[in-house]
């Protein structure tokens, strides 16, 4: 809260709020990158723990069919 309160106070020409405005947005790209980075991390470990062992399940029987 301290720091929101410090931009408030810091904020007082139009430059100075174009400047805050800028790293907020680097802000959230930065966020959004860490979030999706942790998407395909969830999604990588949820096939190695699920889909994998049943993939090679099916490609071992195919091959014992053949």
């Amino acid at each position: 809260m301290k720091s929101i309160w410090r931009i408030h106070t810091t904020a007082s020409t139009a430059e100075d709020i174009q400047r805050l405005q800028t790293q907020v947005r680097r802000l959230a790209v930065d966020y959004n990158e860490v979030v999706e980075t942790d998407r395909i991390q969830s999604i990588r470990k949820r096939w190695r723990l699920f889909a994998e062992p049943i993939a090679q399940q099916v490609l071992a029987n195919e091959a014992e069919s053949t």
